[in-house]
């Protein structure tokens, strides 16, 4: 891995958990689940930093280990971790959320994609 990559492996974790947390909060908002925005903040804060260290983790290793093909395999690795953040945390099946249909899948969430 060369020094180019020292800037960009921290940089992609940081945007990796700032998306999968504010795609995360989104989906709280739109569906009205929890208290309020300050009640949701520190576990949201909880989630970008957990997503932030793995995704960290895992650009290094696919831009060291994977070769040419590490790119592509960090960003469709980053994909994958905010997609199963999503799906492990946007509601819990039982939690009455009024503004979600069945399922508490947020309206905007394409439907191609299960969660």
């Amino acid at each position: 891995m060369s020094r180019t990559w020292v800037w960009v492996v921290p940089g992609a974790g940081v945007v990796t958990g700032g998306l999968g947390a504010w795609l995360l909060g989104r989906a709280w908002r739109d569906c009205d689940i929890g208290i309020n925005a300050a009640a949701n903040s520190l576990p949201l804060a909880l989630v970008f930093l957990g997503l932030t260290a793995v995704a960290a983790l895992w650009w290094w290793l696919a831009l060291s280990r994977l070769g040419a093909a590490g790119p592509a395999g960090a960003v469709l690795g980053s994909l994958l971790l905010v997609w199963g953040v999503l799906a492990w945390l946007h509601a819990p099946a039982e939690y009455p959320a009024p503004l979600c249909p069945p399922g508490n899948v947020p309206p905007w969430w394409p439907e191609l994609l299960p969660l």
